[in-house]
């Protein structure tokens, strides 16, 4: 048996704690039992020699018992632990993973913050700056590192203010609740001043105690820029309907008057308190049918403009006046009333009067000159006059163009009509019109016209319209004359250009190439210990090569020949960084294919030469290039926001040698070239090319000083 538990014992790695233990127990206690009368006898002699077999057994059993009950407790405490031991594991995998989801949660909401669309700032109580999104960099231009703080951001953004503001932050942490700031005044890294709205919301407390904040702004500088302009225009409609010279009436649908200024006082004689609330009082009853004709017109959308009649005045005499209305509606689109404007316009009656005397003692002049003279009403309703030479140009009869004064449109080219009409506005606003367009004559052959408009304004007003039309056939193919053989030197200069760029890269380049290698040759075979002459030889020889390379390539690019337009202009736009230092913004789209010869040529010397005035008069850092092509036409812009320049001045001053040749390359081709530029805010230059056969006979009419439009800056 001891043996047995010996062996256990020797064995106890291999037991459970709580075996091992009982077993060592019960081996300890019943070798005490076994061997204790030895030893008592050995130390006591035979004081202990009667004892009894039976003791030693009940020894034993209470040994065993005591043995099975302590591996019963023992087995059982250590269940207890190895379950807690478990259920501890478990709570540290539990808290792992979810320590894990938190951290990536936790950088999925940074990340959020910092890609989110709006301006968001995540800060704690101690200032710390935790998160800024990319919006809120974007529009204050602003780095993250100056940005670390609330302080750097309180400091940057208000300025002088900042202690106010930071108040209104302070409060922040005490709330729980979401909470709008109002709008607030930024300055941007450019200086520049945005109006911001801002909405911030506690998150609570990070675990190391600081209380966290999150504020989104949203920008509100356009907003309040037109709620500021609608409360000005608002100011202003109320004092330009109290101030005005015209008589302004509003009435409800069925004419009850709701507003009567002053001036529709004066001209009426009718009060503002007389006027108000009843039916308009200048009506006769002669004149009830006529309005309730314009009702009718108002209430189906139509305005009314310029309408000439005669009312009634209160102390009964008539009154002549121009009258101009509109319908009302309300936000839901609702029709509710009518808006009168009133000229009184008796004495603009009476010159007229006497202008049609004078007119008749005019007639007799103009019946004797070689162009057209013509005389229309202010609106270009009626020919008041037109001179014999109409017939001998238009080849109709006056007496036509009396009963019908449109149709001298009819033998005008349909190309050129729309320009004509447009032109037909500009009369009526009383702006001075000069056109050319094209008519076809009754013999069949084409014919162009020079038309000039001229309004005849009395007492401030437009009362005719006089011009001259004048036939300038001769003129334009003189002119067609001068631009084909124009075309044909363009040609023939970019024929040498090119040929002298091919004679400078394979002659002289291979030339040059040559001396040099045989420089190389000579110093290594002869001048090995003393070179430097042959040294500065050959580096005089290379910088002539460059010259050389570029003279040529500034000729004529041999890439826009051989690769197409495309590749030449990013070649282009390279070479002129590396020149110049200014960097080329470039989009394009639609050019990836070929075009004619001549119309690759022609955008590329517009554009190099757009560039090469922005280098020299502009002082900016970037030049913006868009290309695009359709079907029909393929137009280039090239920008920039320079120092910009009067173009009426440089107009009057006679235009520069490099935008003459823009616009005559663009014309030549049937093209339009457009210029504006204004001082202090840059400059913008439009090459619009068409892709069909380029021939300027097809030109739709346009002003004949237009063949470059210029704008004037405003």
């Amino acid at each position: 048996m001891f043996a047995g538990l010996t062996n256990l014992m020797v064995e106890r790695k291999r037991v459970q704690p709580h075996v091992r233990t009982a077993l060592l127990y019960a081996t300890a206690a019943s070798a005490w039992i076994v061997f204790s009368d030895s030893i008592l006898l050995t130390l006591f002699g035979g004081a202990f020699r009667d004892i009894p077999a039976l003791s030693i057994l009940k020894g034993l059993g209470f040994v065993v018992v005591t043995s099975l009950l302590l591996y019963f407790h023992l087995r059982h405490e250590f269940k207890q632990q190895m379950r807690q031991e478990a259920d501890l594991q478990a709570e540290i995998r539990k808290s792992r993973e979810y320590q894990a989801g938190l951290q990536a949660s936790e950088t999925r909401f940074r990340r959020a913050v910092e890609e989110a669309p709006l301006p968001i700032l995540i800060f704690a109580d101690d200032s710390e700056i935790l998160s800024v999104s990319r919006a809120w960099l974007e529009i204050t231009g602003y780095r993250a590192d100056q940005l670390t703080t609330l302080e750097q951001w309180l400091t940057l953004a208000y300025g002088d203010r900042r202690q106010q503001v930071r108040a209104v932050i302070n409060d922040l942490f005490s709330l729980d609740h979401r909470v709008d700031e109002g709008e607030f005044a930024i300055v941007c890294a450019d200086g520049s001043q945005r109006i911001w709205a801002f909405s911030s919301t506690p998150l609570g407390r990070l675990s190391d105690g600081r209380r966290v904040v999150i504020s989104i702004a949203t920008d509100v500088t356009e907003d309040k820029r037109i709620r500021d302009e609608l409360h000005h225009s608002n100011q202003f409609l109320q004092t330009l309907v109290k101030s005005s010279p015209l008589g302004i009436t509003v009435t409800n649908p069925a004419g009850i008057v709701q507003i009567w200024n002053s001036a529709m006082e004066r001209i009426s004689g009718w009060t503002e308190a007389e006027a108000v609330g009843r039916f308009l009082p200048i009506l006769r009853d002669q004149d009830r049918g006529q309005f309730e004709m314009l009702l009718k017109r108002l209430a189906a959308g139509e305005t009314i403009t310029g309408l000439e009649a005669e009312r009634g005045h209160r102390d009964g005499s008539t009154i002549y006046i121009s009258l101009s209305a509109g319908p009302l509606y309300d936000p839901n689109g609702a029709y509710v009333g009518i808006v009168g404007i009133v000229k009184e316009i008796g004495e603009r009656i009476r010159a007229e009067a006497a202008l049609r005397e004078s007119e008749e003692r005019f007639r007799q002049l103009a019946e004797n000159i070689h162009e057209v003279f013509y005389l229309n009403d202010a609106q270009k309703q009626q020919i008041l006059y037109i001179s014999p030479a109409y017939e001998q140009i238009w080849g109709q009869s006056r007496e036509s163009l009396y009963q019908d004064p449109r149709s001298f449109v009819e033998p005008i080219h349909p190309e050129d009509r729309p320009a004509v009409f447009a032109s037909f506005e500009e009369q009526r606003q009383g702006r001075p019109i000069d056109i050319t367009y094209r008519l076809i004559h009754p013999d069949g052959k084409m014919r162009w016209v020079r038309s000039r408009a001229f309004p005849v304004i009395m007492d401030g007003q437009l009362r005719r319209i006089a011009g001259i039309a004048e036939d300038i056939t001769a003129l334009r193919e003189t002119e067609a004359n001068l631009k084909r053989l124009a075309e044909q030197m363009a040609d023939l200069q970019e024929a040498e250009r090119r040929e002298i760029a091919h004679e400078l890269h394979d002659e002289i380049g291979q030339t040059l190439t040559g001396l040099s290698l045989s420089l190389e040759m000579l110093r290594r075979d002869h001048f090995a210990d003393d070179s430097e002459e042959i040294a500065v030889i050959q580096e005089i020889v290379q910088g002539l090569m460059r010259r050389v390379r570029e003279i040529s390539l500034d000729l004529r690019p041999a890439m826009l020949d051989d690769l197409g337009l495309l590749p030449a202009l990013r070649w282009l736009f390279r070479r002129y960084t590396e020149r110049t230092g200014l960097h080329v913004q470039f989009q394009a789209s639609g050019v990836e294919r070929r075009f004619e010869r001549r119309l690759e040529t022609a955008i590329y010397r517009v554009i190099q030469e757009a560039l090469t005035n922005a280098a020299r008069h502009a002082g900016v850092q970037e030049v913006i290039v868009n290309l695009w092509a359709n079907q029909r036409r393929i137009v280039a812009l090239i920008e920039d926001h320079g120092r910009g320049f009067d173009v009426k001045k440089q107009r009057a001053e006679a235009m520069t040698a490099g935008l003459m040749g823009m616009r005559e390359r663009t014309d030549r081709l049937g093209g339009q070239f457009l210029l504006d530029s204004t001082v202090g805010k840059g400059t913008q230059i439009i090459a619009d090319f068409p892709l069909e056969p380029f021939a300027s006979d097809r030109r739709a009419a346009s002003p004949i000083s237009a063949s470059v439009s210029e704008g004037d800056g405003s």
